[in-house]
């Protein structure tokens, strides 16, 4: 029985590199076939008479006169854990930005009348 099982095992590897052979094959041609395909550079010659007759071409997007479309709002979350330095250095951080504060932990009251006092938006996050 287990000349059978050696067999069979033969049997589905021949079977496998057989067709990785074909596929690799079919892979050769395909790139034989894009390199055939190449794009030759012509060789273009420019006279002062033919740079002057091109037509200029303006920028066709005013950007001065494009509006603001949206405003990008940083909001930093999960205060309310811990009270230390790092919690306090980003009250520090310059720019309008929002606290996101966990309700219920140890330091979640204390912190957000910090960043309310330093003059911060405070909102809930809630889980």
């Amino acid at each position: 029985m287990q000349k059978d099982y050696k067999t069979l095992i033969i049997y589905v590897l021949t079977l496998f590199v057989v067709v990785l052979l074909i596929v690799l094959k079919k892979q050769q041609t395909h790139l034989t076939e894009l390199e055939n395909d190449v794009v030759t550079e012509e060789d273009i010659e420019l006279s002062p008479d033919s740079i002057a007759q091109e037509p200029v071409v303006e920028d066709p997007i005013d950007k001065k006169s494009t509006p603001m479309r949206g405003i990008i709002a940083l909001i930093i979350d999960d205060f309310g854990y811990r009270n230390d330095h790092i919690s306090n250095g980003f009250l520090e951080l310059p720019g309008k930005l929002t606290y996101a504060i966990i309700p219920g932990h140890d330091h979640s009251q204390l912190f957000s009348k910090k960043a309310y006092d330093a003059g911060y938006e405070i909102i809930v996050h809630l889980p």
